[in-house]
């Protein structure tokens, strides 16, 4: 059953890659190709880490291996070498992924730390999520569609397509296309299609052949050395914004302070009105337990992203994980007002709320983007607001749990 929920989870991950790398096709030169790569960036950084935070969890969990009646073969555990043939599909959830000799009658899904695969036949495609990706003497029938920090694929390895999203990416095999994004690359292979790359810094050594068109979106001209062979070369040059001079930065550090402390009291303003209750009830709960305020919002701070992340894993909780993690981004984001009103209740309590609101507001809005007492400050509003409303959370439930008892007294 385990087994079942990884292979949905690969499945849903790498195929919206997918989908993700073929919008980026159409659209790679047209305006929306910032917005786009972003997307990019920020889904494979959020893939990567989910499947490192899975790593996390106890290997005792799953099986080391398992063959379906499917014909598909699951690994999983710390550590595998993988040889071989696999009737169908290969999934592999790991820390380190050995292929070498295998022969994977169709897909090969993997998500680990590192992977490496040698002297091998995949007779569908490769679908790759990992810190590191290694590919030597290896048939790949369909496509390599893969996310990683570093992506090496040797010259006797070939290919249909690769889509692939890393911050470098050699590329000395065979293929029919290439589509890429990422900051370094380097081409020795041969190209019989088209190759589309989004890169600061691109080389295509001598000896390299694409036959197809080269079309380049990059800060900086590719490096094309004497040798290579290319039918035809597009670069789409970004222009470089020019470098702000010091009172430059320091006017638009003071505009941007100006703007926070604005847009904190503007929301603090808004709490007053509408959750002044909850503020009171904050002062109140700090005031007379102290000890359990701050510990409660210490852990909570710890275990809520923990217990999000496992909630996210079944299926069926996905929703309701995915409006508590909703909740929990709004309690950090207003925590610096929120931290800031109360305080103001504890330490001018007799002053006029609104007025010892302002203050407090602004003072903490200013704080919080000092540098580094700034992130001192953030820590500190986060476990503030997490406090309360996990003691407020188990007050209203206690009071609840007694008025129900008595009610079944009487």
């Amino acid at each position: 059953m385990k087994s079942s929920k990884l292979i949905i989870i690969f499945q849903i991950i790498l195929y919206n890659d997918f989908k993700f790398i073929v919008i980026l096709e159409r659209n790679i030169l047209n305006e929306r190709i910032e917005i786009l790569k972003k997307i990019m960036v920020l889904k494979s950084i959020s893939n990567l880490l989910i499947f490192f935070l899975l790593l996390l969890l106890p290997s005792t969990v799953l099986a080391q291996e398992e063959e379906q009646s499917a014909g598909n073969k699951i690994y999983t555990g710390n550590d595998n070498s993988i040889t071989g043939s696999v009737e169908r599909d290969l999934y592999c959830y790991d820390r380190i992924s050995d292929i070498d000799g295998a022969n994977i009658g169709r897909s090969a899904i993997i998500a680990a730390q590192n992977v490496n695969i040698k002297n091998s036949k995949i007779g569908d495609s490769l679908r790759s999520a990992s810190q590191t990706l290694n590919i030597s003497q290896t048939t790949i029938d369909n496509n390599i569609t893969a996310a990683a920090q570093s992506i090496y694929i040797d010259d006797g390895t070939t290919s249909n397509a690769i889509y692939g999203a890393a911050g470098e990416l050699e590329m000395h095999g065979t293929t029919n296309y290439l589509l890429f994004y990422g900051d370094s690359v380097t081409i020795s292979g041969n190209i019989k299609g088209d190759a589309e790359i989004t890169a600061s810094n691109i080389i295509v050594k001598s000896g390299a052949v694409i036959d197809g068109n080269l079309k380049v979106l990059s800060e900086n001209q590719p490096t094309i050395e004497d040798g290579a062979t290319i039918g035809n070369v597009s670069v789409n040059l970004k222009e470089k914004e020019p470098e702000a001079t010091i009172g430059e930065k320091i006017m638009g550090e003071i505009t941007s302070i100006g703007y926070w402390i604005v847009a904190t009291v503007i929301i603090g303003m808004l709490m007053i009105m509408f959750a002044n209750q909850a503020i009171s009830q904050a002062s109140t709960l700090v005031r007379e337990r102290p000890l359990a305020f701050f510990l409660s919002g210490f852990l909570g701070l710890i275990l809520i992203p923990f217990v999000l992340l496992i909630l996210f894993i079944p299926l069926v909780t996905i929703p309701a994980s995915a409006v508590l993690l909703v909740l929990y981004g709004v309690c950090l984001g207003i925590s610096v007002p929120f931290t800031s009103l109360t305080l103001s209740r504890l330490f001018l309590p007799n002053m006029n709320k609104w007025l010892s609101g302002l203050i407090f507001l602004a003072v903490g809005a200013l704080l919080s983007r000092i540098k580094f007492v700034g992130l001192l400050i953030l820590l500190i509003c986060h476990i503030f607001i997490l406090g309360y409303a996990i003691l407020a959370l188990y007050r209203n439930m206690k009071e609840s749990f007694r008025s129900n008892t008595s009610e079944k007294f009487d």
